[in-house]
Order: C-alpha cells, then sequence, then structure tokens
C-alpha cells in the first residue's frame, strides 16, 4: 500500500505537470540575438519579406525586430494538436485512456505514460493501465517488474 507522503508527493508532482500546460504549451521558441530564448505564439506568420515577429506570450503580446530573432523552433503539428486537445481534457479515466492511445499511435511516447499515470491517480487499481506500465501484483501489491526483478537478483 502507497504511503501517505509518497501519495501526497505524488499528487504535487502530477500538479506540477499539468500546470506546465499554459499558453505557453502551444508555443514555438523564439532564438534571441541576445542569447536568450522566448516562448510564444507568432501571430503574423505569413508576413513575406520577414520584418517583425509578432508574438503572444503567457504575458501579452510583443513585437520584435526581425533582427533581434535569430532561429525560430517550431513545434511539431502532432504535437501542437496533442496540447490543444489536452489543455481542455475532462480529468476521468475515459479520457485519459482515450488520449494515451491517440498518443501512442502518433509515438508521444512520454504523454502516453503520463496519461496512463494520471488514470492511476484516478483508479489506483486499473489492472490493464498498470500491466501496460509494467507492474505485476503480488499478492494484494502491485510491483513494477523492473523493480521486482532487480530485488530478486
Amino acid at each position: 500500500m502507497t504511503s501517505k507522503p509518497k501519495l501526497t508527493a505524488h499528487l504535487y508532482l502530477c500538479i506540477a505537470l499539468l500546470s506546465t500546460i499554459s499558453a505557453e504549451a502551444l508555443a514555438d521558441t523564439f532564438q534571441l540575438s541576445s542569447g536568450s530564448s522566448l516562448s510564444g505564439k507568432l501571430l503574423n506568420p505569413d508576413q513575406e519579406p520577414r520584418v517583425d515577429y509578432q508574438i503572444k506570450t503567457a504575458f501579452g503580446k510583443i513585437t520584435l525586430d526581425a533582427k533581434q530573432v535569430t532561429k525560430v523552433v517550431v513545434k511539431p503539428l502532432v504535437l501542437q494538436q496533442y496540447e490543444e486537445s489536452v489543455a481542455s481534457l475532462p480529468d476521468t479515466v475515459e479520457a485519459h485512456l482515450d488520449i494515451a492511445k491517440k498518443c501512442r499511435a502518433v509515438n508521444l511516447f512520454a504523454q502516453h505514460d503520463f496519461h496512463l499515470h494520471q488514470v492511476l491517480r484516478l483508479d489506483p487499481d486499473n489492472t490493464y493501465v498498470r500491466q501496460q506500465l509494467g507492474y505485476v501484483k503480488i499478492g494484494n501489491e502491485w510491483r513494477q517488474e523492473d523493480v521486482l526483478m532487480r530485488q530478486q537478483g
């Protein structure tokens, strides 16, 4: 059985991970000539020739001269679509299972595992998810198979 401090720490970790999904999650990364970077959504993507970058950030809108930006790193479309859909995802077992399945289908493996762990947060005895994450049931306790193998030598 999971101890209360361990469960509380796990809950705080989940909250921290979920809180990172914000306006910046839908962002591109702009490398600046100063050496720093800025995350946001480009508001004028079709401007040609590029004169400036109008960017919406978590703090508001900013306009940078084209010379101030050395590189723009655009997130892959599949990751952008994932982040858009997860922003309105209900916190239910069914929703997390559904999006985990979709993540696996498009090779978003870290996101797949994240949503499986969310299922366990909501339904700790979900056999299907426990097996997907490499758990085995020993008596009344779920143990990760790789940890169990190491303990057995």
